[in-house]
């Protein structure tokens, strides 16, 4: 299991044990050091005291780590075993199981407990001593409160359901199919589950609403659904050959519950609870909260949105607009849908956001063809557009070091001056630098401010590098230079450009890429037969559509 797949599952494992969402730094602190043999790793829990766990140590940095979250989670396992067997024996409970075989080898339909909102881990049931009698689960005593938390306490859970040991005789099938369930005939009780659910809760449920657990029964599938959008209702169904047909039974028992219990139940309010108020005197004035001054030349960039504000995006389009088209007679107007008036991921017609694969939709829509005829435009002379998507020949992934050209001397044997931009954690700044003997000049930057000194992260510049901070690809003369670089580069390398973090067409993508090049050029940051690099996992002009891996080189004499 490798690194990330740990610390996901300590992050989740953590949300259940907290009861909300895990806050790296404040909740998790991963730490490690170098030793003589390697690293060691610290993994140090402030939310739960500070408990710290110490994995074994490593000729690698990840290996380490890795130690130390495994370690971590697998305390938790133990601890979280030992309860379960506590409580077990606690029950007191002896479930029997009879030789003779009978209709239904487990009980289905409601099961009378309410599940923890944790999700269950479905594993192999356990052995049970075989004896006479086939019952169903027993009602048990209710746990303590600290194992449901809060609300849960009152509702007792009984026993799950029970599986033969190995090598007990498998009770006969039953001599007629399992009920029908009372949905209409040819309905797909999947669906008829997600409807009826809409009706009783108010919305369309998610995937973490309704939960099919599967086990093996014998030979055969059985599921218990559980419905965490129904304070964790949970139904066993029918054991069947196959796992659909078992998760489809399951649906159905719930489907008749809900039916005959739920009929009439009006929508239940799940907004999310709002964080207690202070009152305030009745003369207080409120004042609204103070906004940070914009810098001069400084690019609002917004790292959690997929859209952009309508104001600034109507902006944008507007001048693309009046710089590519002209007004025209309704006549010259040959193909409303031509990519004339398609440009950075925009139509400058209706100025909506649109991708280049809803292009069709969008210009054949009667909102375009209103605004078209109403103000009939055409390309400007002189302007011209390039196919979104032209035919090109790419070039294996193995081949994409050779054509980035970092670690290959010139006629002189001097390797090339490489300024890389926009890094976050400057792991590809790294990955070129090991391709290139020391001494090598290599200035890696990033457009997010410096971090705190006293964190607990890997800083570039504990080994001795320096890397800048706050630079800006599309002003690089007040960002970068302005910091104390001088000259020019042979190669200006901007590995995933991308407005925002979010994948959603934005016209600012556009004009970042636009803005870019020409601050290269402009501000001589390019020497003369120098390159321009863009790694993309993209097609070349269809810059927003995910493809295969490939890397664009530009010359300074044809930028």
């Amino acid at each position: 299991m490798d690194l990330d797949t740990l610390v996901s599952g300590l992050f989740d494992t953590l949300g259940r044990l907290l009861f909300r969402e895990v806050v790296e730094e404040d909740d998790i602190v991963i730490a490690t050091e170098p030793i003589s043999t390697g690293f060691v790793c610290h993994v140090v829990l402030p939310c739960l005291g500070g408990i710290s766990f110490e994995g074994q140590s490593a000729k690698l940095e990840q290996d380490a780590m890795t130690n130390a979250v495994r370690l971590c989670l697998e305390s938790f396992c133990t601890a979280a075993e030992a309860a379960g067997s506590a409580m077990q024996a606690a029950r007191k409970q002896v479930v029997t199981i009879e030789d003779e075989p009978q209709e239904e080898p487990l009980p289905t339909g409601r099961q009378g407990w309410a599940a923890p909102k944790v999700k269950p881990k479905v594993k192999a049931m356990p052995k049970i001593a075989k004896a006479k009698a086939w019952p169903t689960a027993p009602a048990a005593s209710p746990p303590s409160k600290a194992f449901y938390g809060k609300g849960e306490a009152e509702q007792a859970r009984p026993m799950p359901p029970t599986v033969p040991p190995p090598g007990t005789a498998r009770p006969a099938p039953p001599p007629t199919p399992p009920p029908e369930t009372s949905a209409p005939a040819g309905s797909e009780p999947k669906v008829l589950l997600h409807t009826l659910l809409t009706k009783i809760t108010g919305q369309s449920p998610m995937k973490a609403d309704v939960e099919y657990c599967n086990s093996l029964v014998g030979g055969d599938h059985q599921c218990i659904l559980i419905l965490n959008c129904l304070e964790g209702r949970a139904f066993a169904g029918y054991p069947l050959s196959t796992r659909k047909d078992a998760e489809l039974s399951a649906a159905s028992v719930a489907i008749d519950w809900l039916q005959e219990n739920l009929p009439n139940q009006p929508p239940t309010s799940r907004k999310r609870p709002q964080p207690p108020t202070m009152a305030l005197p009745v003369d207080a004035e409120v004042q609204p909260p103070a906004k940070r001054a914009k810098k001069e030349n400084e690019v609002d960039r917004t790292l959690s949105s997929g859209s952009i504000q309508s104001q600034e995006g109507a902006e944008i389009i507007s001048e693309w607009r009046d710089a590519r088209l002209e007004p025209c007679e309704l006549s010259d107007i040959q193909d409303p849908a031509s990519l004339e008036y398609y440009f950075g991921q925009a139509c400058l017609i209706c100025g909506a956001i649109v991708s280049i694969k809803g292009w069709d939709a969008h210009a054949s829509g009667k909102k375009h063809l209103q605004r078209l005829q109403a103000q009939p435009m055409k390309l400007r002379a002189g302007i011209e557009r390039p196919l979104p998507a032209p035919s090109c020949e790419l070039l294996d992934s193995s081949r994409f070091v050779e054509t980035g050209g970092w670690s290959q001397p010139d006629e002189f044997g001097e390797y090339p001056t490489v300024l890389t931009l926009g890094e976050m954690d400057y792991s590809f700044s790294l990955a070129v630098a090991q391709l290139r003997p020391a001494g090598s000049v290599l200035v890696a930057t990033s457009y997010l401010a410096e971090h705190d000194p006293n964190e607990v992260e890997v800083h570039p510049s504990d080994d001795g590098q320096r890397v800048l901070h706050s630079v800006d690809a599309t002003n690089l003369a007040g960002t970068l230079q302005s910091q104390g670089v001088e000259g020019s580069f042979h190669t200006v390398v901007f590995p995933f450009p991308r407005y925002s973090l979010s994948r959603a067409p934005n016209p600012n993508n556009s004009r970042l890429l636009r803005d870019f090049f020409i601050s290269v050029i402009r501000d001589g940051i390019l020497l003369d037969g120098g390159y321009i690099q863009i790694s993309r996992v993209a097609l070349p002009m269809d810059f927003y559509q995910d493809g295969g891996y490939i890397q664009l080189v530009h010359s300074s004499a044809s930028s």
